[in-house]
């Protein structure tokens, strides 16, 4: 019998346009700390849900997917903020195998994103 590990990678959805428009209205300055702000709060959510999830406290679930998918809609991270309402969904459908798939997808996604930002930032913009 033969062992398969299987890597998940996700195609990360971030909108560059909605990250420049942030730059333009707000200034380098003033959108370099938005989006720190914005991360910092996203990786901070992400370990809250995972405990969230761990012990079932659905309602805190939820409440924290809506907070990370309208922060993830202002600074442009599509996937999250689409996998976030997922997540809520089947929360609210009590789907507990569907639950568990989204929430691990977020993860993944949360993760791969924050990656991604913080890549974007140590690039000129």
């Amino acid at each position: 019998m033969e062992l398969s590990v299987l890597h998940h990678k996700e195609n990360v959805g971030l909108d560059p346009d909605k990250l420049m428009g942030l730059y333009v209205k707000l200034g380098e300055n003033a959108a370099e700390d938005m989006i720190e702000r914005a991360m910092e709060t996203l990786a901070r959510r992400l370990a809250e849900m995972e405990r969230q999830f761990s012990t079932q406290d659905i309602a805190a679930l939820c409440k924290s997917c809506n907070v990370i998918r309208k922060l993830s809609q202002d600074v442009g991270l599509t996937s999250v903020a689409q996998v976030s309402r997922d997540v809520v969904n089947c929360a609210l459908r009590s789907d507990q195998v569907a639950l568990a798939a989204t929430w691990a997808r977020l993860s993944r996604i949360g993760d791969q994103s924050l990656a991604e930002v913080w890549d974007l930032r140590g690039q000129s913009v």
